[in-house]
C-alpha cells in the first residue's frame, strides 16, 4: 500500500502494483494534508497516520478506511511531518512535528493518546 495526502483535506490509499486507488477517499481533515505514514502495531494491525493544516493528526485503518479513535490534537499550527517508531516498551509510537516548532510523541494503544 501507498498513501498520499491532498490539498482538499483527503487521503488516498493506493495499490502500488496496479497504480489504482484502494478503497474510498479518506475524509475528515479540514485543511491540506501535509504528511502520511504507515505503522504496524505489535498485534500486526496496519495503521495510517495523516497530519494537516487543521492542526490535527488522524489515525486510519487503511484496509477499511475507518478512523481509529478521535483526532489527535495538541499542535497549535500546521502539522508538517509524522513518522512511526517503536517505544522502549515495544508499543507503536508516532512522532509529529508542526509549524508550531513542536514535536509531539503519541503512544498508540487501543485508542490513541498522548504521552
Amino acid at each position: 500500500m501507498l498513501a498520499s495526502g491532498a490539498d482538499d483535506g483527503t487521503v488516498r490509499v493506493w495499490d502500488p502494483e496496479t497504480g489504482e486507488a484502494a478503497g474510498e477517499l479518506l475524509t475528515g481533515h479540514t485543511g491540506p494534508v501535509n504528511t502520511v505514514a504507515f505503522g504496524t502495531t505489535l498485534g500486526g494491525q496496519l495503521l495510517l497516520a495523516s497530519g494537516a493544516d487543521d492542526r490535527t493528526v488522524r489515525i486510519w485503518d487503511p484496509t477499511t478506511g475507518e478512523t481509529v479513535g478521535e483526532p489527535l490534537t495538541g499542535h497549535t499550527d500546521w502539522v508538517r511531518a509524522g513518522a512511526f517508531g517503536t517505544g522502549p516498551d515495544g508499543l507503536l509510537i508516532l512522532a509529529t512535528s508542526g509549524a508550531d516548532r513542536a514535536v509531539l510523541v503519541w503512544r498508540l494503544l487501543a485508542a490513541p493518546q498522548t504521552t
